[in-house]
């Protein structure tokens, strides 16, 4: 598992520094400040990833608008608890180019299939241009979506988390 994470690590740091192209004008307004996207809301981005009858991953990432990060890792992670870290605005930036890229804010609300029950289920979202979009995925979903889970995944290792003074007791 670790070797899977390190190739896709590096296979993505291979793609971020190789793709130096520019966003269009429309979109470098929204990737330039952070701060007070959507008046009352500081989340930026987030993931969850829900239980499945197997050994899926169970966690919640949230990023917010000051690089601020929150972990509560659940189930079958290394980091079972609440952990918080800060990224950077290039991280940031990233995850907004990629949601762009694969047109995150046109996708359906929901790929699912309620015939089918064990399918781990995540949801993600980000806010582009002050507007939040929410993704529900478990089944019948655009492989494209994948590719910016992804990202947050990426996080759990390249990060260094640190437990909240509150599960340290």
């Amino acid at each position: 598992m670790k070797n899977i994470l390190s190739i896709l690590t590096l296979a993505l740091l291979a793609i971020a520094c190789a793709n130096t192209k520019e966003l269009p004008k429309e979109n470098a307004s929204a990737m330039s400040e952070f701060k007070n996207i959507t008046e009352g809301d500081s989340l930026f981005a987030s993931i969850k990833r829900g239980f499945c009858y197997g050994t899926c991953p169970v966690f919640e990432i949230k990023i917010y608008n000051s690089g601020y990060t929150t972990l509560e890792g659940t189930r079958n992670i290394d980091l079972i608890g609440n952990y918080s870290t800060t990224i950077t605005a290039d991280q940031m930036r990233a995850l907004l180019e990629k949601a762009m890229t694969i047109g995150y804010m046109d996708m359906e609300d929901s790929y699912d299939n309620s015939m089918i029950t064990d399918l781990p289920e995540s949801t993600t979202s980000i806010v582009v241009n002050g507007k939040r979009k929410q993704v529900l995925k478990r089944h019948g979903f655009p492989k494209s979506l994948t590719e910016f889970e992804k990202m947050f995944d990426e996080l759990l290792v390249s990060e260094e988390w640190h437990l909240d003074k509150l599960d340290d007791q």
